[in-house]
């Protein structure tokens, strides 16, 4: 956790110091990979992100935000009405590095917290139920991706690792997640506003 902090104070405090402040926008798909207990739980799902840092002499800090409206798996989860979402909340180490005419690479690393959240839905005749369940996790994510300049602002697209711990504890009264570790590839695009590209 205290290397959380210092990415958080980090991403916080170089936007008031440094000139390269930047926001990037954008979304794509995140692809379940592992463990078994998350794979057999989703399917591929669309995936939403919103950022905000800054670098100097390219490297700093950003403060990443993510939503994914989860497609549940309709084989685990047959005669049952289940929605569920994720968010992601990480502070991230980046860099930018100029690698050619227009052309940035990128990398980062983040840490912070993946919550989970699932409604269950269950109707015989008359009958009906319904069941809510969250969890929160350590999130981890590395990632890599291709910016270039186009006008005033970076298209780019970027390849993420996200990683994600969830442990069960009886206190929780869990009825629906349990123990996980979540280990996706996320395929996305995105547009970058400042930054000092050039």
């Amino acid at each position: 956790m205290r290397v959380f902090a210092f990415i958080a104070v980090l991403a916080v405090a170089l936007p008031v110091h440094a000139a390269d402040g930047f926001a990037e926008l954008g979304g794509g798909v995140m692809i379940p990979a592992a463990d078994s207990t998350w794979t057999d739980y989703v399917d591929p799902s669309p995936k939403l992100f919103v950022r905000g840092g800054a670098t100097q002499n390219g490297f700093g800090g950003m403060l990443s935000f993510d939503w994914t409206p989860v497609n549940v798996d309709a084989t685990t989860w047959n005669f049952l009405d289940v929605s569920a979402y994720r968010f992601r909340i990480l502070a991230n180490a980046v860099a930018h590095i100029h690698a050619g005419n227009k052309l940035e690479a990128s990398a980062r690393f983040g840490i912070g917290i993946d919550i989970q959240h699932v409604t269950v839905r269950a109707a015989i005749g008359p009958l009906s139920s319904k069941t809510d369940d969250d969890d929160y996790g350590l999130a981890l994510e590395p990632a890599f991706g291709i910016w270039y300049d186009v006008g005033p602002v970076q298209l780019g697209g970027e390849l993420a690792l996200p990683i994600s711990f969830h442990s069960y504890n009886a206190n929780d009264n869990k009825v629906v997640l349990d123990d996980f570790t979540a280990f996706d590839v996320d395929l996305l695009l995105g547009v970058r506003v400042g930054g000092g590209h050039r």
